[in-house]
């Protein structure tokens, strides 16, 4: 039986989560949250998320008569109140974690259902049913409450198929490579803090009590209040330290990662970081708008097929 049968008579009637990597972490949306306190994905997620922003967008009638005219300016009118840019660019997380969840607040204008908002709610309030469905998780209800239709629009990353209503978002790809740096970032801190600041040396001849050894070390921490060491006249003690080719460097290996991060979310490295030549950045950042084109289609096919259908066939 495969993992998501297994869990199937525990989770009720919630669909386990196909994120291998989320599900070792205990399925909680927390721990990719926390990858974009990284600088480097912040950077470029927020390239992402700027470059959709900045797009204009319109609204086209379906059709020729003054009937399709008149939806597409009524529809045009309520994305321009409730200020859609914003709500893009949050509902662009469902790139980021798998998926984005917005709550359509409706309203009635005389004969006219309107919108009055769209807020995005946090992901991890929300799973999906074995069905498919939206469902609420509460602390009263655990296995979740089915939301009603034409309520929430629901953006899914692209995954490879359609059985699963959960998308395979970039963090799923961001974990290792923004969990490895971090730990050479730790090491090359702790390496700069041994290697980089010197440390006074004393020598004390044989018989030196124990309080004049105290007050040889108390003067060499005023001489550097870092670190300081006494040893006996006579007695020898050397740091080894490896070769640099042997494990290579803690830059290198931070750039290393860097880079794979800018691949991941921008699947190019020359608009966040220094390139080689003004021609290789030109194809670097054709390759960055062909990203945030495709964002801009699926999100906007996205919000057609759900918000914007409700809306239209309602009035």
């Amino acid at each position: 039986a495969s993992r998501r049968d297994d869990l199937a008579g525990f989770l009720g009637e919630i669909l386990a989560t196909p994120d291998p990597v989320l599900d070792s972490l205990g399925g909680d949306l927390k721990h990719y949250r926390a990858l974009l306190r990284d600088h480097q994905v912040k950077s470029c997620w927020q390239q992402r998320q700027r470059a959709i922003t900045a797009a204009e967008w319109e609204v086209e009638p379906g059709g020729t008569s003054a009937q399709d005219k008149a939806a597409a300016e009524f529809l045009d009118e309520q994305l321009r109140r409730i200020g859609f840019d914003r709500v893009c660019a949050k509902m662009l997380h469902g790139q980021y974690f798998g998926y984005a969840v917005g709550e359509c607040l409706w309203a009635r204008d005389g004969s006219r259902i309107t919108l009055e908002a769209i807020r995005v709610r946090k992901p991890e309030r929300f799973r999906f049913g074995r069905d498919g469905a939206l469902r609420l998780v509460t602390r009263t209800s655990p296995a979740g409450e089915v939301m009603p239709p034409a309520k929430f629009w629901v953006f899914t990353a692209e995954g490879d198929n359609d059985d699963d209503p959960h998308g395979l978002g970039l963090a799923h790809y961001l974990y290792w490579p923004v969990f490895l740096k971090r730990n050479a970032a730790k090491f090359w801190a702790i390496a700069l803090e041994k290697f980089g600041m010197p440390t006074a040396v004393g020598h004390y001849p044989q018989g030196t009590t124990n309080s004049e050894i105290a007050k040889l070390l108390s003067s060499l921490l005023a001489l550097h209040g870092q670190a300081a060491v006494a040893f006996p006249e006579g007695f020898q003690a050397k740091l080894l330290e490896a070769v640099r080719t042997s494990g290579g460097d803690h830059d290198t290996f931070v750039r290393y990662w860097d880079a794979a991060i800018a691949k991941i979310i921008l699947s190019q490295t020359m608009t966040t970081d220094d390139g080689s030549s003004r021609s290789q950045a030109e194809v670097h950042e054709s390759v960055r708008d062909d990203v945030v084109q495709g964002d801009a289609d699926l999100q906007c096919e996205s919000f057609n097929d759900q918000v914007a259908r409700w809306l239209t066939e309602w009035n």
